[in-house]
């Protein structure tokens, strides 16, 4: 009775012994999931920042680049509208036969010259709304 009470008590002892080192090795495993979970978070989180920084200075670029194209375009909007502004005042000034230019024809000259005005300051505009809304 001694005997078998006392290895029954080693018994439980061994599998008590076992089930508290399989308890410990399930939370470590647990504590291992939950630490390799983090560190893929982390991970997929600095990628995800690396791509959007990239694209955002590829944008910022982009945006720049088409800057100093509408620059490039204004500086030739406005060497065509000098020389159309000097083609008015040699017509004004001109004598073909009749004598001046009428006013018909100026006014012809300048609403081209007006409709040219208008449409590049749409041009402008429209590319600073869509770069103030990057």
């Amino acid at each position: 009775d001694n005997a078998d009470l006392a290895f029954l008590n080693i018994e439980i002892a061994n599998v008590a012994e076992t089930f508290e080192m399989d308890k410990n090795t399930v939370e470590e495993s647990s504590q291992d999931k939950k630490f390799k979970k983090g560190k893929k978070a982390r991970q997929d989180a600095n990628v995800a920042s690396r791509k959007y920084r990239l694209k955002r200075k590829q944008e910022r670029k982009d945006l720049e680049d088409r800057n100093d194209e509408l620059l490039k375009e204004r500086v030739e909007f406005r060497k065509q509208i000098a020389t159309l502004q000097h083609q008015i005042q040699t017509l004004k000034h001109a004598k073909y036969g009749t004598g001046p230019i009428d006013l018909k024809t100026e006014n012809l000259i300048l609403r081209a010259e007006i409709k040219r005005h208008k449409t590049f300051i749409r041009h402008v505009n429209s590319m600073m709304n869509n770069f103030s809304n990057h």
